[in-house]
């Protein structure tokens, strides 16, 4: 069983918005240097977040957000393999 704490929000810097009609992508890094993810660069690991097309933030700007329990995937960081 994999535990991990859902109820905390993230504050992203969003680099980039996708607009695609039905849904809009948001793209940034982490606003907290200090958070880390698994396998990431030095630069850190991009966050994507599916985001209300009909109020999507502005490159640049700053979101937090929060993860939905039942919309998170885990993947294992040498096989790929789905976690969950």
């Amino acid at each position: 069983m994999w535990m991990f704490e859902v109820d905390v929000e993230l504050e992203v810097n969003v680099e980039v918005v996708e607009e695609l009609g039905s849904d809009a992508f948001v793209y940034g890094k982490p606003a907290d240097s200090h958070v880390k993810f698994a396998n990431a660069s030095d630069e850190g690991a991009t966050v994507i977040v599916r985001w209300d097309p009909k109020n999507p933030p502005k490159a640049g700007t700053q979101v937090k957000v929060k993860a939905n329990p039942n919309a998170i995937h885990l993947f294992h960081a040498q096989t790929g393999l789905r976690l969950n």
